[in-house]
């Protein structure tokens, strides 16, 4: 999962770097590599996942009410993100709502 955040970090430098997105070729099959959000799930500055109380049922048919509802408790830093250039920079105000969605597929 480090690893896997370090490339994505790497991916979106050098795509900034680039005067034009650097996207592969299109293509008609996505690939999800969204992670599910378990209690096994790595988490930033965490070695064992989120373990159980990440996730509380605050609503529930059982319970009479008209909807389940949880509520989820976890550092933003977990699961599949992408992390803004502001996260990373102190020069590069660029949040993520700002980044290109072009940028967001090509190859894996």
């Amino acid at each position: 999962p480090s690893l896997l955040f370090a490339a994505v970090a790497l991916a979106l430098s050098s795509a900034f770097a680039a005067s034009e997105p650097t996207c592969g070729a299109p293509s008609s099959t996505l690939v999800d590599i969204t992670a599910s959000i378990d209690r096994d799930l790595p988490s930033w500055e965490s070695s064992s996942g989120l373990g159980a109380s990440h996730r509380a049922l605050s609503s529930s048919h059982d319970a009479g009410d008209d909807a389940n509802v949880s509520e989820l408790s976890f550092c933003a830093h977990t699961g599949t993100h992408i992390d803004a250039p502001r996260h990373f920079s102190r020069d590069d105000p660029t949040a993520v709502d700002a980044l290109p969605l072009e940028w967001m597929n090509g190859p894996a």
